[in-house]
């Protein structure tokens, strides 16, 4: 069975082709890891036995550390599905199973293999971390190992793969032809929703979880792909494509059903425009973290990939992040290539990646959020386009803010409100008008609560004594302002427009202790 034979073993006669029932500790391994002359961690490479004994002596430990290179061993670890064949490895050779399949080999004497990725899915380790076992899990039993069947192969395979990476770095487009670009208009910016879901790009969905998202997502999903305003802003019909990740069937389909019904069209008609798969108990992990490359596309993405070139989709809607991205949130280049690996998918001039997602924990338990989404800036510097949707206690709706457009004004909004009769969250835009109306009436309680605060008012935005907390618990001062999520930063936009008007001016004071403090001042009595 090429090389593997059974072996006269120091605590009874080894069968390889069985595994054995008796279980050595971490410390009885590793002393007979050290007395075949393999470098144990303990903590440095070592095959010293009493620092092996000193170390290990109150250590709980389920696999022992040793050094592949110092022992003169070949450790290959790959993922399942590996033709070891094309490795120059006999498929019949016993492999090691702990937490990912590893064989382990003598080194070869007459050719050096360099460690690292041989495929995309196996590399040659510095390190391993082996399981305690007796003997049953080696190549050729645990007194005695074979080289490597063919090194060459290996090396080879390896060679290939860094050239392969290097092929796939190297890809990156041509320049600009700024000659040719000068010679015709340019053309702006795109969008499937004006200023809200730019064309080419990803925009980020976010708010409390249950708040509502996923039923105005689908109905957002249902009007793209039949070319209907959405609550009054008109939208270019696309193809689309909706992930859910959260809702199955029977959910879907009572949504769909009442949204189409709001719309007056029939779902039918939407056959040929919109898929919407439920993937509720499927994987769906579509990037997570590859520990040698630092990237990797799942199964899950060959699907979506595969499924958006049979359709045709140009918009994906993604429901949601928690589902999807298998990396760490607060790693921004983890962020940035999950995304990427998304706006691959879609057309440059015509497509559009919609992103649903929940606000960090805190945020939600605390009822509000300045940012609108979990983990680091990786999220808001990834996308191009950022809403946020928020309970509004002070009107008992919904409210959807564009908090971020790179590509136009981001101060828009909407408000939802609960059909109980239509059973779905009914939409319309907040009007310019309406932002004027407020702002107007928040700048008249600024200045009344100026006016009326019997003591000096800081110009300080920042510290324990600022302009917002002397003035917000004045009675005159605007609740809007101390109630909705985005009132301080609106308030501070109100004292510096306040300012420019003239309505107030900066003064000072000389406090007791013989220091200079900036105040507000109101200027005119006709404000």
């Amino acid at each position: 069975m090429n090389g593997i034979h059974v072996l006269e073993h120091p605590l009874g006669r080894f069968d390889p082709t069985r595994r054995s029932s008796r279980t050595l500790n971490a410390l009885e391994a590793a002393l007979k890891y050290a007395a075949r002359g393999w470098y144990v961690y303990a903590p440095d490479a070592t095959t010293d036995e009493a620092r092996i004994r000193e170390h290990y002596k109150n250590l709980e430990a389920n696999t022992v550390k040793i050094n592949v290179e110092l022992s003169g061993l070949v450790a290959l670890e790959f993922e399942e599905g590996v033709d070891l064949a094309l490795l120059g490895i006999p498929a019949e050779i016993e492999t090691l199973r702990t937490t990912s399949p590893m064989l382990l080999f003598s080194a070869p004497t007459t050719v050096k293999l360099p460690t690292g990725k041989v495929t995309s899915n196996a590399a040659l380790l510095k390190e391993a971390y082996l399981p305690p076992t007796c003997g049953s899990t080696w190549v050729n039993g645990f007194d005695e190992l074979a080289p490597v069947p063919d090194p060459i192969k290996l090396i080879e395979a390896r060679v290939q793969y860094k050239k392969e990476e290097a092929r796939i770095t190297n890809e990156w487009p041509e320049p600009l032809d700024l000659a040719a670009l000068s010679q015709r208009a340019p053309e702006p910016p795109k969008f499937i929703i004006d200023d809200w879901l730019p064309c080419g790009y990803a925009t980020l969905f976010a708010g409390h979880g249950g708040v509502g998202k996923s039923g105005i997502a689908l109905h957002l999903a249902v009007c793209i792909a039949s070319g209907l305003p959405f609550f009054g802003s008109p939208v270019a019909q696309r193809r689309v494509l909706y992930l859910s990740c959260e809702d199955r069937e029977n959910v879907l389909h009572w949504r769909l059903a009442r949204i189409c019904s709001f719309l007056h069209i029939e779902l039918a008609s939407l056959v040929g425009r919109l898929d919407v798969l439920d993937l509720v108990g499927q994987p769906t992990v579509l990037w997570e973290r590859d520990p040698y490359t630092g990237a990797s596309f799942t199964g899950a993405h060959g699907n979506l990939n595969a499924r958006i070139k049979a359709s045709g989709s140009e918009v994906v809607v993604v429901d949601g992040i928690a589902d999807t991205f298998g990396g760490n949130e607060n790693a921004r280049t983890e962020v940035k290539a999950f995304v990427n690996s998304l706006l691959a998918l879609v057309p440059v001039d015509a497509g559009a990646v919609l992103l649903v997602g929940h606000i960090s924990k805190p945020s939600a338990s605390n009822g509000v959020s300045a940012e609108g989404y979990s983990g680091s800036t990786g999220w808001h510097n990834s996308v191009r386009a950022r809403w946020y949707l928020y309970p509004d206690k002070n009107t008992d709706t919904l409210r959807l803010e564009l908090q971020k457009s790179n590509l136009g004004p981001s101060d828009r909004a909407m408000e939802f409100r609960w059909d109980a009769e239509r059973h779905l969250f009914v939409g319309s835009a907040i009007t310019e008008v309406e932002g004027q109306q407020r702002d107007e009436e928040e700048r008249a309680g600024i200045l009344a609560a100026m006016k009326g605060c019997p003591v000096p008012i800081p110009t300080a935005s920042s510290g324990i004594s600022t302009t917002f907390h002397v003035l917000s618990i004045r009675p005159e001062f605007p609740s809007t302002l101390t109630d909705s999520r985005d009132g301080k930063k609106r308030f501070m936009k109100h004292i510096q427009t306040l300012h420019q008007m003239g309505a107030i001016a900066e003064g000072a004071i000389t406090t007791t202790s013989r220091n200079r403090r900036g105040v507000w001042e109101v200027q005119d009595e006709k404000f």
